[in-house]
Parts: C-alpha cells; structure tokens; sequence
C-alpha cells in the first residue's frame, strides 16, 4: 500500500526492563574456568559471558531506537546507559579438581616443592574467584565502587584477567567513569588474544568490537561463528545489527527461521519497518496473544493500522490504551509529522506520477468542472413572459401582467449579470466571475442558472463544500436541467458525504424515455463516470472540449489507451493553447515509464510562450496544480516560479489567484517560509478563508515547522469543511505528534476505515525523544 519508501516506521521494542527480569533469574551457583581443553569450559565462559549478551541487546536496541550515526558514535557515550550488564559468577569445576588431584599425587611421590607450588596457585586463585564473586554480586546490587574494587583484587591473576578486566569496564560505564571505562576495555581487547583457541572466541569478539564501538566488525564474528552454542542468543545480536545498519530482510530472515513467542513482537516491528503491514498485522497480533492490554504492542498496532488506512481501528486501540496508560501512552513510540518526500523530489515525484496523476476522483471530477459549459438563461423565456403579460393587460388581468412584466424585467437583468459571469469566467478570471455570480444571487436569488454557475466556479476553484450547496440549490429550482443533480453527486462524492442512491436510477429512466430531453449521449455519459461503469459505449462522436474530456476519462477507465489516445488529439485540436489540454495530450502519448524522456518532452512542452497559461493565473485550481507537478517531475519548477512572479509585478503585487499560484510553487520548491507567508497575507489581508487555501497554508507551515500554525489553520479548514479527509487527517497527526493521543484519536475515527491514504502528510517515528 505505501507508495513511497520515505519513511522509517516502528524501531526495534524496548527489552530494558525485560532484561532486568532475565538478569535477576541468573543462577547463582558457582564455578572455576578450568583449562581450556575441558570441554566445561564451554559452560563457565557461556555463564560467564550470558548476561553480556543480554546487555548487548539492551545496548543495540538503543542504537537502533536512536539511529545515531555510526561514524558520530563515541566509544563511551554510544553505551546505553542503563545498561545492567550483570554476570553468573565463577564456580569450580572438575579441572579444579584435577589440579587437586595432581598436586597430592607430586606430594605423595615426593615432589613436594611441585605440589606446594600448585596448592599456593590453587589457592590464590581461590582467593582471586572469591573477589571476583564479590564484585558480581556488588555489581548486581549496584555498588559500582565496591564492585570495581573486588573486580581489581581479582584482575590480579592471570587465568581471570580478561574476565575481570572486562566486568571492570562494564562497572565503570555504569558508574559514567569514562576514564576507568577506556583503561578497562583497552586492557580486555589485549587480552582477547589469550582466548583465541577457546570455543566462544568469535563471542568475545563480538562483545569486544561492540563495546569499541566497531558495530560493523561485529557483525563478522557472528556470521563466522567458532561454536554452536547460544544459537538464539546470537540470532537475536545478528537480528538487532541488522536492524541497526538498516538491513530489517536479513533480521526478518533469521527470526522467521525459529521464531518463539518473544520473537512476534520484533518481526511485527520489522515487518512494518518494511511497510509490509498486513505481516507486521499479523505478528502484533500474536504478540498480543498473552497480554491483551500490553502498553508498546497495542501503541505499535494503532500505528499499523494507521498506515493501512484503517483510521478507526488505529482510534480503537488508542482510547482504551491511553485510558489503561495515561502517563507513559503519550510518550511511547512518539511521531515526527512530515510532509511526503513525493512532493519535492522529482524521482519520487516521478515514482507517484507512473502510479495515475490524473485519474484520481478529484482530478478526475475536476477534469470534467473545468470543461463544463455554464448556463445561459433562454431568451425564449424572457419573450414568453413580456406575451403573457400582454395578453392579461388585453383581458383587463392588470395584476397577473404586471407580475409577468416585472419577471421578464429580472430575468433580462439576471441575463446580463449571468454573461457578465460568463464572460469573467472565459477569459480564465474565476475569482471576477464569483464575485459577479454572488451579487447576482443577492438580486436574484431563485435564479436556477446564477446557482449553478456560482457552483460550477467554486467547484473550479477546489471549493466543492459550497459547489455542492449550489448545484444542490439550482438543482431544486429547475428539475429539468441534469447536469446540476450530476455535478452535485461529483461533490457529494468528493466530500464523501452521503449520496442519493436513487437519483441515476430515475433520472436515467426519464432521459432514456423522454423525448424531450437533449443532449442525452452526453448526459447517460456523465451518468457512467460517477457510477465508474466502464461498460457504457459513451459518446460516438464529440464535438466539443467537454465531449472529448468525457470520453478521455471513461478510455481511461477501461483501459482504453488507443481511444484514451484519440480523444486526447480530439481535444488538443479543438483547443491547440489551452494548457491542460496540451498536458493530457503529452500524457496519452508518452510512455510513463520511460520517465526521463516524458521528462524532456515536459520541458519542451510546456514551457512554450504561446500556451494560454491565464487559467493558472485566474485562480483555476486543477490547472494551477497540475502544471506545477508536470514541472516538478521535470525538476523546472523555478521556471514556473519566474513566470509566476513577472505575472504577479505586472498585475501589481496583490492578485489573489496570481499570489495563490506563488504560494503553490513555493512549497514545490520547499521554500516553506515565503509560502507560509504569501498564504498568511492571503487568509490575513485578502481573506481567502476557504478550505482549500487554509489546507495549502497548513502545508507551508508544517514545511515551515510551525506545527502549532498549522493545527489552528487545519481546525479553521475542517470547520469550513468537515469532510476535508486530508485536513482531518493531518489535524489527527499532528494532534498524535503533540501527545494529545485522545484528539488524535477523534480525527481518525471520523475518517474511518476506508483506505484513505493522504497524498501530502506523512509520519515516522520521532527517534530523537525515545525514551528507553
């Protein structure tokens, strides 16, 4: 489902206090490492070094958390800090034994300075294990002094220097002695040559490598590994580097192999880290098996389902977490809202453009606003009313011919504003023509044209909340004009408000039968497109722009490149300046695939001094938006942008739908701040309050990171409209970035559990205030 890789999703979960647990159930029988030859060695050097691997994966679980870089890591500081790095003591064994055995068998033989020898190392080394049990249990109880302090009277002989060198410099980093620190492993790294032959050496390298902090050199020694022996411990330092150095499929590979129930939880991370959701759905459920309310699996699974677009069950899982979790919910796995790297970068711009640019529902609807024909009022109608207010001043009816004659007045004035609308809107100024349509509706406000002309305006300039209310109104006034209840349905759609699942059904029966209804191919083809029934023949032969857009739109839909093709020729004939024309006809006849020369064909295309770019100019939203991404995947954005501004000192400095288009560009070329400002002056000054524009200068201000900005502008979008579901879902976000996780919670229920998938925000994990 993702359509980009830009961003990190769920870091590896947070074992800390597991390993506390762990830590504490160590056995604490003791035992003496024999020589290496004794095959006990093995179990001495794994008790030994056991909690160290536990460590480890306390330590590489931060260094995944925090995604530091690995050239910025400091030997020291890198080291989580509160790492419990506890280790089994050391007990006897039967190599001890042996050397007992041997020293009074010299003894009986009469060497006696031989087994008095062995008897004195004996016993110091006694002596030396005793301390160095002493400071594993001082360790363990977090007296860091007395601990270092036995470590360095056991760090004296020789068989435990390595050992206690080590444990030192573990002591050490837990006290934050940096000094002693250095001294310690510098000394534990010289010694590990001593320990070349033993079978857990390619272990201790790893370990040593790790705490130097060569975390790509200890990769090695797991890969290479010298014994068999704590298998899954190593799988899980292999599965934590991995994930560290950005490599989750090899991690995912190694936990698929033998994977437990402690595993679920990390492959349920992985496998959204991989933005396989429906996997990583399935391991977090798992996980969730033996602990229904646990804090990090239900906060990671609302994040799933926020990226699979299930906004309901993401707020499902929130609400009753946050309410079980009211303190620590908000600060587990905390998100940084972005904006999508898609936008910006002409080879990810490239990527989404190759997945449909144009065919989008909104594009799609919006296609079909700006070719539509406004209405005219019918002069016929004008001529019958002045006829039938003379017949009732002829009949002595004074009163029914003076309400004839005065209807014909207004609608001869309601004419003049509607071309005067009509005109403004033709010459690309759609700012004009709304300003003439609404003072027309406040004269005339039954006029069934002046309702659907305003409404066909608001709907070209992305203003669908009040296209709908008119096209709603003007459909109520005249049953008889279609295309208003069909555009309404385009809104009602694009609102995702609820639709009247009966009005195509009768209207379609009565345009079939009727005889006399006009236009009918056009308007069972209008019909087909809202109800995507790619069946439908269409239009046999367009004659105008809006016949061949209708037919563009239903090839496409089917699949019909070659008609999809025609119709695109069709229509750059008709119109050969007009620019959107020129840009469908570059999509229909180049290969989408072989980007780079789609590319050059842009910039040679659209770039030209005789394409008619007023439509971007007059405040046409489709035009505006799909010229600025056509040049976006051409990497000439600045183009457009110098254009823009030479337009701009020519009208003066302070036209609205010119100012718009500034705005635009900037955020195309992520020049955030002037954006934020061009909009502010636009809301502030011009008071261009509506949804659209509050929705664009949220995106300038969270480029800007003006977070807070941006939550207000947002809450002033979804007030002008509800159903904006970009606006709700970046206000849900955000509200989730700022630890309001109840406010966030509301926005994605309201969404719902549709799949929306926002084409402009995006979110990841906010890994510079993880907390482990």
């Amino acid at each position: 489902m993702a359509e980009e890789n830009d961003e990190d999703f769920i870091s590896l979960d947070d074992e800390i206090e597991d390993l506390h647990e762990v830590v504490e159930q160590e056995s604490d029988e003791t035992i003496t490492p024999p020589p290496e030859s004794n095959n006990k060695l093995l179990y001495i050097l794994i008790a030994i070094f056991t909690l160290l691997a536990f460590a480890m994966l306390g330590f590489l679980l931060y260094l995944y958390l925090t995604k530091v870089d690995e050239e910025k890591l400091s030997k020291t500081e890198s080291i989580i800090e509160n790492i419990q790095n506890k280790k089994a003591p050391l007990t006897k064994t039967a190599s001890y034994e042996a050397l007992v055995q041997k020293a009074k068998k010299l003894y009986q033989e009469g060497k006696k300075e031989k087994a008095l020898a062995i008897y004195n190392d004996l016993s110091l080394y006694n002596k030396a294990l005793t301390a160095y049990n002493i400071g594993v249990a001082n360790l363990k109880d977090k007296n860091y002094d007395r601990a270092i302090e036995a470590f360095l009277r056991s760090f004296k002989n020789e068989k435990l220097k390595f050992e206690s060198a080590l444990n030192i410099a573990i002591t050490a980093f837990s006290k934050q002695d940096n000094k002693l620190f250095e001294k310690y492993l510098t000394i534990a790294t010289q010694e590990l040559n001593t320990k070349s032959n033993a079978a857990l050496f390619s272990y201790y390298r790893t370990l040593i490598d790790y705490y130097r902090g060569f975390y790509a050199e200890a990769l090695v020694p797991l890969r290479n590994q010298t014994s068999p022996y704590y298998r899954e411990e190593k799988n899980q330092l292999l599965t934590k580097l991995y994930t560290a150095f950005d490599n989750p499929k090899e991690a995912i590979k190694i936990l698929e192999k033998e994977s437990s129930h402690e595993d679920f939880f990390t492959l349920g991370l992985l496998y959204a880290k991989q933005q396989e959701y429906i996997q990583a759905e399935k391991y977090l459920l798992k996980s969730l098996d033996n602990n229904k309310k646990s804090l990090d699996e239900n906060l990671a699974l609302a994040l799933v389902y926020n990226k699979m677009g299930l906004y309901k069950k993401s707020a499902d899982i929130i609400n009753p977490t946050y309410n079980n979790f009211k303190e620590k919910a908000p600060t587990r796995y905390p998100i940084k809202v972005n904006l999508k790297k898609s936008l910006f970068d002409p080879i990810f711009a490239q990527k989404a453009f190759q997945k449909n640019l144009f065919f989008n529902d909104r594009n799609k609807y919006s296609l079909i606003f700006y070719f539509a024909p406004y209405r005219l009022m019918s002069p016929n109608q004008t001529i019958h009313n002045i006829q039938q207010g003379a017949k009732n001043i002829h009949v002595n009816a004074y009163k029914p011919a003076l309400n004839n004659l005065t209807l014909s007045d207004k609608i001869s004035d309601a004419n003049i504003e509607i071309t005067k609308g009509i005109k403004a809107a033709l010459d690309k100024n759609l700012y004009e023509a709304k300003n003439i349509f609404e003072e027309g509706l406040q004269k005339y406000p039954s006029s069934a044209q002046l309702h659907y002309n305003l409404a066909l305006t608001y709907a070209k300039l992305y203003d669908f909340q009040n296209a709908y209310k008119h096209f709603k109104r003007s459909a109520v006034l005249d049953t008889n004009y279609y295309y208003a209840p069909i555009f309404s349905d385009f809104c009602a759609q694009l609102l995702h408000k609820e639709r009247d699942k009966n009005l195509f059904v009768e209207m379609e029966n009565h345009i079939t039968t009727a005889n006399n209804v006009s236009q009918k191919e056009t308007l069972l083809t209008l019909i087909a497109i809202a109800k995507n029934n790619i069946q439908t023949e269409g239009i046999k032969s367009s004659q105008t722009p809006f016949e061949d857009i209708m037919m563009m739109i239903l090839s496409q839909t089917r699949q019909d490149y070659k008609g999809y093709q025609k119709s695109a020729s069709s229509l750059l004939k008709k119109i050969p300046h007009d620019l959107i024309a020129n840009i469908l006809h570059i999509d229909a006849y180049h290969d989408k695939q072989a980007i780079k020369e789609y590319a050059k064909k842009i910039q040679s295309s659209l770039t030209k001094p005789d394409l008619n770019y007023n439509s971007i100019y007059g405040g046409n939203a489709l035009s505006k938006e799909l010229y600025i991404q056509m040049l976006s995947i051409a990497g000439i954005v600045p183009r457009a942008k110098q254009m823009i501004e030479n337009k701009l000192r020519e009208k003066g400095g302070n036209d609205i739908p010119t100012l718009q288009a500034l705005a635009y560009a900037d955020i195309y070329l992520q020049e955030f701040d002037q954006a934020y400002a061009i909009y502010n002056n636009l809301i502030d000054e011009h008071k261009q309050q509506d949804s659209n524009t509050l929705f664009l200068a949220s995106i300038a201000s969270i480029g800007a990171s003006h977070h807070e900005n941006a939550i207000a502008l947002l809450e002033l979008s979804k007030l002008t409209n509800a159903s904006n579901l970009e606006s709700r879902y970046a206000l849900g976000i955000l509200y989730h970035e700022a630890k309001n996780l109840e406010g966030a919670a509301i926005q994605y229920a309201k969404i719902g559990d549709g799949g929306f998938q926002s084409r402009y925000f995006s979110f990841n994990l906010d890994k510079s205030i993880l907390k482990p």
